[in-house]
């Protein structure tokens, strides 16, 4: 059965961290955490229907599906306004790329890495794209949010790293595009007005 060799190997590989990380911590003063595969231990959970595949990053988990309920927002909301077509595309790759998210930071293998690499890439690779079709003055970004990514901390109660806090920080950025597209389309509808009676 798939699922209970799936369960195995988890539980496994999750012990195998917890161990090795428990011992490392008797072992020095300092209290440094270890890293494993280039990634910080966090408590794995797992969910009555999905107990087979433990949850192993669950604060990246939970903002990466907010993030999904807010580009499927993005995506409903996209349909009624001028480049339309454009920004549902945009949508759609952020939906895919927040599932890939979500399997990559719930279950860690080769798979989910590459759809989540890749998505990413993707969703940056569009929003240039659309951002030079909308042909727009740039705009001054927060870049705390860029410098907070940048921090690199164990897990605070081994579930909060930096990489899931922005993900969580991320959650209400297609909200404000959203809101930007209808305040670009109500400008492009009362520019385009203004045209008519000037003719």
């Amino acid at each position: 059965n798939y699922g209970d060799f799936f369960n195995q190997y988890c539980s496994c590989r999750q012990n195998c961290i917890w161990k090795t990380l428990d011992n490392h911590l008797a072992s020095v003063e300092d209290g440094s955490v270890l890293q494993f595969y280039g990634k910080w231990p966090f408590l794995s959970y797992s969910l009555p229907f999905l107990s087979f595949i433990p949850m192993q990053e669950p604060a990246s988990v939970i903002f990466s599906v907010l993030n999904l309920f807010t580009t499927l927002y993005l995506y409903k909301g996209a349909c009624q306004f001028f480049m339309r077509n454009v920004w549902r595309t945009y949508a759609g790759i952020g939906i895919f790329a927040w599932l890939s998210s979500t399997a990559f930071h719930w279950s860690d293998f080769w798979l989910t890495e590459y759809l989540d690499y890749f998505s990413a890439y993707a969703v940056i690779m569009f929003a240039f794209f659309t951002s030079v079709s909308l042909v727009i003055v740039p705009l001054h970004r927060l870049r705390f949010i860029t410098l907070w990514y940048l921090f690199d901390f164990p897990p605070l109660m081994w579930v909060f790293d930096s990489h899931s806090l922005f993900h969580l920080a991320t959650v209400p950025v297609p909200l404000f595009l959203l809101r930007f597209i209808q305040l670009e389309n109500n400008s492009d509808l009362v520019n385009s007005r203004e045209y008519a009676k000037m003719a």
